[in-house]
């Protein structure tokens, strides 16, 4: 996971950077909560409290030291990272075919119109996904970096094999 090592969060100690993380994070869930709850379309707003669950977790782990009650967040993150970085791949692939599939059925007129917007469109698409992304990947590496900190601070230099020994005997 050399990828995702990093020493510090924008100029900040890697504890502070987690905080203030967490914090956003925290303040970005309950808004969403809240707009859940005032619309009255949105069909299942329980689903809101999980993520406020996961990142209360998150804070009280980096806040007391607990690296049990960071790792939900971690693993959320993980996938998430895992999963855009997958999509920013097959993106243009389903682009090429999307478009394939346009020329074949619009007159040809209609189609040479589309063509000249469509590289911008999807050029601006993946910009925007690969953004995110890039987003996605540095909050995962903070997340990361500063779980194996407290690691390491916990249980010494050989934490990595203390892990994988708890792990073997369970």
């Amino acid at each position: 996971m050399g990828a995702l090592s990093i020493t510090s969060c924008c100029c900040f100690d890697l504890d502070i950077g987690g905080l203030i993380i967490g914090y956003l994070e925290l303040f970005i869930y309950i808004n969403n909560s809240y707009n859940a709850f005032s619309n009255p379309f949105f069909s299942q707003p329980g689903w809101t409290f999980l993520p406020i669950l996961i990142c209360v977790c998150w804070i009280y782990g980096v806040h007391s030291r607990r690296i049990a009650f960071m790792m939900p967040s971690l693993v959320v993150w993980a996938i998430a990272f895992i999963i855009c970085t997958s999509l920013l791949i097959i993106f243009p692939f389903v682009a090429l075919a999307c478009d394939i599939q346009i020329h074949e059925h619009l007159p040809v007129l209609m189609a040479d119109h589309l063509t000249k917007y469509t590289g911008a469109v999807f050029f601006a698409a993946l910009t925007i996904w690969a953004i995110i992304s890039a987003i996605i990947w540095f909050i995962t590496a903070v997340k990361y970096s500063l779980y194996k900190q407290m690691q390491t601070a916990i249980y010494g230099r050989n934490a990595d094999v203390y892990t994988e020994c708890i792990n073997v005997s369970v």
